[in-house]
């Protein structure tokens, strides 16, 4: 027999997993979009510059001046992509989703186990815990800028989705600081229990 106690961290876990999916998710979205949108004005910059030469080579003034310009423009452009770094940061996002989405399926079948009776306290730790040193390691960047806005929403959506899912309400709610971490890592109330 499961405890009450495992049972809540297991479910807390769950809900964690789940906002963290979203949430990486989201952010990683974000920055590819980013990513692009700099690479499309470098080429739309790089047509610009090639317009320009052909239009104006009748006029040095006019073309040193105005191809002047676009270079300082589209170096600017691509030391600005070279110094954020938005397509790696996009990456281990997206891979930090994955893994967490990797745990979160981890979790719900520990869940299953658990409502079904088929595992002992002993057995529901172990795995537990194996799961959320995954966890730790899957989500240890976190020097990124914090979205409170998208974790917040990520949070609110990984609680309707997982009640929804499992039909089970439970105590903490996705504004509660077992439901949610302002920066997107796996610190919550219970992983921090198993972590001690």
């Amino acid at each position: 027999m499961v405890s009450e106690h495992t049972r809540n961290d297991t479910w807390e876990l769950m809900l964690d997993l789940e906002r963290q999916v979203r949430y990486y998710g989201t952010l990683a979205d974000r920055y590819t979009l980013r990513y692009r949108v700099i690479r499309y004005l470098l080429l739309l910059g790089i047509v610009a510059e090639g317009v320009i030469v052909y239009f104006t080579a009748g006029s040095p003034m006019l073309l040193w001046s105005l191809a002047g310009i676009g270079a300082f423009l589209l170096g600017f452009l691509a030391i600005f992509d070279a110094v954020t770094n938005y397509a790696e940061v996009s990456a281990l996002l997206r891979v930090t989703s994955t893994l967490c989405d990797g745990l979160k399926t981890e979790a719900e079948r520990l869940w299953r186990d658990i409502e079904s009776q088929r595992i002992s306290d002993l057995e529901s730790e172990k795995r537990y815990t194996g799961i959320v040193d995954l966890w730790f390691r899957a989500t240890v960047q976190s020097t990124l800028e914090r979205h409170d806005h998208d974790n917040k929403k990520a949070a609110e959506e990984a609680y309707q989705a997982v009640s929804s899912r499992y039909g089970r309400e439970h105590v903490s709610t996705p504004s509660e600081p077992g439901g949610t971490s302002s920066d997107g890592s796996a610190e919550s109330s219970t992983a921090t229990e198993a972590k001690t």
